[in-house]
C-alpha cells in the first residue's frame, strides 16, 4: 500500500515539476503538449491548463492571437479557483500569471489576497521550493514563506 501511495505522489510530483517547468521556459510545442494531456475533470488540472494556456499567450505572434490565448487561460484559472477556493495550489498559479501578465491586460486583481493566503498557509515541500525559485527570478513579487 505504502509503495502504492509513493508512487502516486511522485506522479503527481512530477506533474507538478513539470508544469511549473513549462511556466518557466516552456516553447510553444512543448506547452501544446502538455496542454493537450490535461483532462479538465478536476481543478487543479484545469488550473494547470489555464496557466499554460496563459503563458501560451506570451509566445505568439499576432496579438490578436495572444489576447485570444491569454484570455482563455486566464477564465480557465478562473473556473478552477471558484471550482476549488481554498487549493493553495491554484492561488500560486494565479500569483505566478498576474505577477507576470502585462499590466495592461487588468489581470492582476488578485495579487494581494493570493500572496496573503499563501502566505499564511503552509505549503507542502514542492510548492516551498517553487515559490522559492519565483521569489528569485521576481523581485518585485516576492512571497514571504518563513
Amino acid at each position: 500500500m505504502f509503495f502504492i501511495l509513493s508512487s502516486l505522489f511522485n506522479c503527481v510530483l512530477a506533474q507538478d515539476l513539470k508544469v511549473y517547468s513549462l511556466l518557466e521556459n516552456g516553447d510553444e510545442k512543448s506547452l501544446d503538449q502538455k496542454i493537450n494531456q490535461l483532462e479538465e475533470d478536476n481543478s487543479l488540472n484545469k488550473a494547470y491548463k489555464g496557466a499554460l494556456l496563459s503563458k501560451k499567450a506570451e509566445l505568439l505572434f499576432s496579438p490578436i492571437e495572444k489576447l485570444a490565448e491569454f484570455k482563455k487561460g486566464a477564465k480557465l484559472l478562473e473556473e478552477a479557483i471558484v471550482e476549488d477556493p481554498e487549493n493553495i495550489e491554484q492561488r500560486l498559479l494565479r500569483y505566478i500569471i498576474q505577477s507576470n501578465a502585462p499590466s495592461f491586460l487588468g489581470y492582476n486583481k488578485n495579487l494581494s489576497e493570493d500572496r496573503l493566503m499563501l502566505e499564511s498557509n503552509a505549503l507542502k515541500p514542492s510548492l516551498r521550493q517553487i515559490v522559492l525559485d519565483f521569489n528569485e527570478a521576481n523581485k518585485s513579487s516576492v512571497i514571504s514563506i518563513d
